[in-house]
């Protein structure tokens, strides 16, 4: 299946099930999208999963009926495509948008690692990559 896409499978179904786009009108029951999907979420207190795209648009799905229904949540925000998002409930029921923005920073400054701690090539990662979350 291409990347981003949606499906699901109920209990006892053989398959998965792709959820369609819809069209451009607004009261489509459909997804608004084909892809570009990143993070999904199921909300226990109104029985709905949450989908949330690449350019931080997001949907609800509602898979209680004999066919998915999605509605728009929220419309995309320019400039804001970054694969790094994520969906969290908190405790009061709210659904927060995560964004995890990394900055690559090489430093000049020699370091000394432990013999321990650096990579012996096989798990492929750079000890002397910083990586800093901003």
């Amino acid at each position: 299946m291409p990347d981003g896409e949606v499906s699901f499978a109920r209990l006892g179904d053989a398959r998965w099930t792709w959820v369609a786009p819809g069209g451009d009108d607004d009261d489509d029951t459909g997804l608004p999208s084909r892809f570009g999907y990143r993070d999904s979420m199921y909300s226990a207190a109104d029985g709905l999963f949450y989908l949330l795209r690449l350019d931080a648009f997001m949907c609800s799905l509602d898979l209680n009926g004999p066919s998915p229904v999605a509605r728009k949540v929220l419309n995309y925000v320019p400039k804001s495509v970054n694969p790094t998002k994520y969906l969290v409930q908190t405790p009061a029921g709210d659904i927060l948008q995560v964004w995890w923005l990394k900055d690559y920073i090489d430093s000049s400054t020699p370091v000394h690692f432990p013999p321990d701690y650096v990579d012996d090539g096989e798990r492929g990662m750079d000890p002397c990559l910083e990586h800093n979350t901003i």
